[in-house]
């Protein structure tokens, strides 16, 4: 019988490595809503060449957030 699904409580802590899932394997619809978080990003991993197009707007930047000693 062909294994057809894992649960999470079927996979041993640190069973599944970076080096395990090949290159562009996860996507965004494999990215559950809200699950990435400002607390799991570490800092300077998001760079220009990481936003997409118009990702950033107006409208997402908190008032008061960018200051004259930010620019």
């Amino acid at each position: 019988m062909a294994l057809t699904k894992i649960s999470t409580d079927g996979v041993k802590d640190n069973a599944v490595t970076a080096g395990k899932i090949p290159a562009n394997a996860v996507g965004t619809s494999e990215i559950a809503t809200s699950a990435v978080t400002n607390a799991k990003i570490a800092s300077g991993n998001v760079d220009t060449t990481a936003l997409g197009t118009d990702s950033v707007s107006t409208v997402k930047i908190q008032d008061d957030a960018v200051t004259a000693a930010k620019l």
